[in-house]
């Protein structure tokens, strides 16, 4: 038979490992609640290089310009990366928009955060590189936009681009993650690279 100070020692423990076991699963459910980066291929690395139709089909590709006064387009490329061999190059020619863009269905209240990394050329001039994330309804329109600071300036080497921590807005259904590469005027010309795409939601009610 066990001693007074035997049981209350086999209580303790027993309270303790109750306290393990609650607390372990407190932080699995988090983990679970918490997707770490659900952006497929953020690195481009399961594709090989090539215009398309061998970008990744996952990511949306995204052009509008005019075919006689300007351009955009890109690929995959192992030219250079941030890591990894691989990563995916634009263009752009003059005033013209071009972006890939990766969509991810959400709810109101879920929380989103999303990075990435960008590299111009030397002769990047009159354009503008960043990251943005759109909350588009079922309709699929957009009830708001968060971005990351713009980069403008020629040769720059990787530099992590980042959108703050934002709340999905109501009706919104899904964040679209887009990495877009904008010419300004009609001089504008360059290419940027972007690498090791990051996006994370943490789940309503469950953080």
């Amino acid at each position: 038979m066990l001693s007074k100070g035997e049981r209350m020692t086999s209580k303790n423990t027993v309270f303790r490992l109750s306290i393990l076991v609650i607390v372990s699963i407190f932080m699995a459910f988090t983990a679970a609640a918490t997707a770490d980066n659900i952006l497929l291929s953020p690195g481009f690395e399961e594709t090989p290089p090539g215009e398309r139709p061998t970008f990744p089909p996952w990511w949306e590709w995204l052009d509008i310009n005019n075919e006689r006064t300007s351009s955009t387009g890109g690929e995959v490329t192992d030219e250079t990366c941030h890591t990894g061999k691989h990563s995916v190059v634009r263009y752009v020619k003059g005033k013209a928009l071009g972006c890939y863009a990766n969509t991810i269905e959400v709810a109101a209240g879920d929380i989103v955060e999303g990075e990435i990394w960008i590299k111009t050329s030397k002769d990047f001039r009159g354009a503008e590189a960043y990251l943005r994330i759109e909350f588009k309804s079922e309709e699929n329109k957009i009830i708001q936009a968060v971005e990351s600071k713009k980069i403008i300036s020629p040769d720059e080497s990787w530099k992590l681009y980042t959108v703050e921590t934002s709340t999905v807005p109501e009706k919104a259904v899904t964040a679209v993650f887009c990495l877009f590469l904008r010419g300004r005027d009609k001089d504008s010309t360059g290419k940027v690279w972007f690498d090791d795409a990051y996006m994370r939601v943490k789940i309503k009610g469950l953080i």
